[in-house]
């Protein structure tokens, strides 16, 4: 029974902070994308029919969490008194602020209101992000169960940190990125006019701001509590989560590209619901299966980089989306890099395949040398080694250019194709059958 009310409890909180996210990314944003008092009513008006039933979700939460686990309750009040004052008083004045700014037409009053709403919007994914910061980091808990924490200490980490600490607020950061990122594609869906075109041309730098943050969570995770990644391999449901991320992502992206905001918006859902802080090693065992998928799409549909076609992507959302994204995973893993590029460049920007595979090989080598940069730096570099693959690397450039440029698109398919085929084979051997050492 417990278990199931911990379930019924984190999905309520999920469903909230998806629900109210864009709420507050409206709120953050609408000073940016809406100049004059018709815009900030249009953005009001947005958001109007959907803002306070969206906190039903909250208290549907608090209430089965003070059902359930009122020990729990108790002693999160207790410890993260002060924090949880200022969440009640930020959603008061958010609520305050939207209903009192019409009520007297003098500009002062709305300039006041309007603040208000911006600077509330902006402080509660902060403080709800550092309260997760604080979970996943842990709290000083006493023999009875209760802790006491100040807001802050020297925002280092220790025996007694603070409830904001350089973690917590990494974390706070993140989530208020990510819920203006799942804004400005609300925005972007739900207005039209100049609302809507600033909202349309902040979104992608938002997201990539998103995979940004995300990366540096991941890894600030990594260091504080090892444990939470060492644990998730043996966690399927791990898996789904991945699975559902990256796939958010892609419709982000899509939908941007294609201008369906609603497209992008759901995949903002995806996204805000499913980030995760994951092993290296799960991702390690999820790649056989993405390049699997690439060696069916290729085999099943041959016209598939036969000639030039139509972008699906702009060039920036392809550069500050899925080669930075790509970039990202690089730098990150590595393996299968070439073949995920070489497919977005055919799929997102149309290339063909010669073209694709050119380009690649561009795109791999800048991420490479980024790479390269930073193990100089640290000193862990192999050179007799590098030395020697890059001196074959060259000989093989050479060899293909010249059967590319001879032989075209009917020769790097086949070739492609069985490259795609054996490293997947060997990374499924790697990963799943070979015996452990």
């Amino acid at each position: 029974m417990e278990t199931l009310w911990f379930w019924l409890v984190s999905v309520m909180v999920a469903i909230y902070v998806v629900m109210d996210g864009f709420d507050f990314g409206a709120g953050i944003l609408h000073l940016a994308v809406a100049k004059t008092n018709e815009e900030r009513r249009q953005v009001l008006g947005a958001i109007g029919p959907l803002w306070d039933g969206n906190e039903v979700w909250l208290l549907a939460g608090g209430g089965s969490l003070f059902l359930a686990f009122p020990k729990v309750l108790a002693s999160g009040f207790s410890g993260f008194y002060l924090a949880m004052w200022l969440v009640v008083w930020s959603l008061m004045l958010r609520g305050i602020s939207i209903e009192f700014r019409s009520h007297v037409a003098d500009g002062l009053w709305r300039h006041f209101w309007d603040a208000t709403f911006a600077v509330s919007s902006v402080l509660l994914p902060v403080l709800l992000g550092a309260a997760l910061g604080n979970v996943l980091r842990g709290v000083p808990l006493d023999g009875s169960g209760y802790f006491s924490m100040p807001l802050w200490t020297d925002f280092q980490l220790g025996p007694q940190p603070g409830i904001l600490d350089w973690y917590t607020v990494l974390i706070g950061v993140f989530a208020l990125v990510t819920v203006t990122a799942h804004g400005a594609l609300f925005l972007a869906w739900k207005t039209d006019g100049p609302v809507h075109l600033r909202a349309r041309h902040l979104a992608p730098r938002l997201w990539l701001l998103v995979l940004v943050g995300w990366v540096a969570a991941s890894a600030a995770t990594a260091r504080v509590n090892p444990a939470i990644l060492h644990n998730l391999p043996g966690a399927p449901l791990a898996w789904v989560a991945i699975l559902l991320y990256l796939a958010g992502l892609g419709l982000v992206f899509l939908g941007l590209g294609r201008e369906r905001y609603l497209l992008a918006f759901l995949g903002s859902l995806g996204g805000t619901l499913l980030v995760q802080h994951f092993d290296p090693q799960l991702l390690k065992r999820l790649v056989p299966l993405l390049l699997f998928g690439v060696a069916v799409l290729v085999w099943v549909r041959p016209q598939l980089g036969a000639a030039d076609i139509h972008p699906r992507l702009t060039r920036g959302q392809f550069d500050y989306g899925i080669a930075f994204s790509i970039g990202v995973y690089d730098g990150f893993l590595g393996p299968g890099t070439g073949t995920f590029l070489a497919l977005a460049f055919m799929l997102g920007l149309g290339f063909n395949l010669a073209r694709a595979t050119t380009n690649t090989k561009a795109l791999n080598w800048a991420s490479n040398v980024a790479s390269l940069l930073l193990f100089l730096a640290a000193g862990k570099v192999w050179f007799a080694a590098g030395l020697i693959m890059g001196a074959g690397q060259w000989l093989g450039a050479r060899a293909g250019s010249r059967m590319v440029m001879t032989r075209g698109t009917q020769f790097i398919r086949p070739v492609f194709l069985t490259m795609v085929v054996l490293l997947t084979l060997k990374m499924i051997y790697d990963n799943y059958l070979k015996p452990p050492a």
